[in-house]
């Protein structure tokens, strides 16, 4: 987990099993656990936005995704449904007219980006479906510069 403490970044990292693993296995996982210990030494902000895209350049999604969850981000800490009331409004606005309980709904979100997040790029934009309490939902994600990622309007599928 990568959590900033002050001006510090602390990381924490789960030990890998090597088992019976390929010697190319072998070496992806050191590839992905150096590119995910570059954030031990990352102090401030401005310079883990640049670790950050240094370190998933050029990867291809699984091993985004794999460095991710290596370096075990929190990705709630990072995920906004907006960033004032107008913004949530238009988040949510077709949720709210059918009833559903935003936090439900961004629990369930927040669940299903996980698992693909790191398939996103920082200035792209991806449409998602997800299934959540049996309503087909569809919402937008936006990586922004900083990593954060908005949800923007979330509505149901017909």
């Amino acid at each position: 987990m990568i959590t900033v403490v002050g001006s510090h970044l602390v990381c924490y990292f789960k030990q890998p099993s090597d088992g019976n693993k390929s010697p190319q296995e072998l070496r992806l996982e050191a590839l992905q656990r150096e590119r995910a210990e570059a954030f031990q030494e990352v102090t401030h902000f401005s310079e883990r936005e640049l670790a950050m895209q240094e370190l998933l350049k050029g990867l291809p999604p699984a091993e985004r995704a794999e460095v991710l969850r290596l370096a075990r981000i929190s990705l709630s800490d990072k995920i906004t449904f907006g960033n004032n009331p107008n913004q949530e409004y238009h988040a949510f606005r077709h949720i709210d007219k059918l009833g559903l309980d935003r936090t439900i709904i961004q629990k369930g979100i927040l669940e299903h980006f996980s698992t693909m997040a790191g398939e996103i790029e920082i200035g792209q934009t991806t449409y998602q479906i997800v299934e959540i309490e049996g309503h087909t939902l569809q919402y937008s994600a936006h990586m922004l510069a900083d990593g954060t990622i908005n949800i923007g309007r979330i509505n149901v599928v017909s």
